[in-house]
């Protein structure tokens, strides 16, 4: 009796169905864990909003760094207590206070060591969540009036997931209302790009906006 084994065509047809299964399966998961992270900013941001309502409840007023404005900074930096001792003083608004913790991006994380208040600032912004008050044209640490609002802004990974479009219209969804306002209100963009698309180059595209306070 004779005994038959794979051929080699056989056997690279095998070889080739399983290769194309492992790509179809390492996609799906890929797009499912970008999905999930997605869902996580969402989330993040929202609770962030929440506390800053909270907190403008209790004292008509939005929280602001320290400083004159220029640079955008790490939103967990300006509001969670005793993270960083050689930059200047941050507001622990929020945590512990109302919040445990500040959320942070599920990728792009605040550094275990910094050296200073760039690496908090706009060229290391690249997906953290940033967080600056709007509506006022003088910086906060001199502007009396209460802060008329405020943006967090996160990088998703997911087309779906963005919420800043390039629309055309001068609402609060589109790419030239946020450039445009926010460096009026005298903010630098320098290191960070508001678009709408998921590429590399583009450190943040969705946000969430303070509720209208009158």
């Amino acid at each position: 009796m004779s005994k038959r084994g794979f051929t080699l065509i056989e056997v690279l047809t095998t070889i080739t169905i399983i290769g194309i299964l492992v790509a179809i399966t390492t996609m799906v998961y890929s797009s499912s864990l970008k999905r999930s992270r997605d869902g996580q900013r969402k989330t993040d941001l929202d609770s962030i909003k929440n506390a800053l309502e909270q907190y403008y409840l209790d004292n008509r007023n939005y929280p602001s760094f320290n400083s004159a404005r220029g640079n955008i900074y790490n939103a967990r930096w300006q509001f969670e207590a005793g993270l960083v001792s050689n930059c200047a003083s941050n507001r622990a608004a929020l945590a512990p206070l109302i919040l445990p913790t500040i959320p942070e991006d599920p990728i792009n994380k605040l550094p275990a060591s910094v050296g200073g208040c760039s690496e908090l600032t706009n060229s290391n912004s690249s997906g953290e969540y940033i967080y600056f008050v709007a509506g006022n044209t003088i910086p906060p640490n001199s502007d009396p009036r209460p802060k008329a609002g405020y943006y967090i802004l996160a990088k998703m990974e997911t087309a779906p997931s963005v919420n800043i479009n390039n629309n055309g219209v001068n609402d609060s969804s589109s790419i030239t209302f946020i450039r445009n306002r926010v460096q009026g209100w005298g903010y630098d963009l320098s290191g960070i790009v508001i678009g709408n698309g998921i590429s590399g180059s583009v450190t943040h595209n969705y946000f969430v906006s303070s509720k209208p306070n009158n």
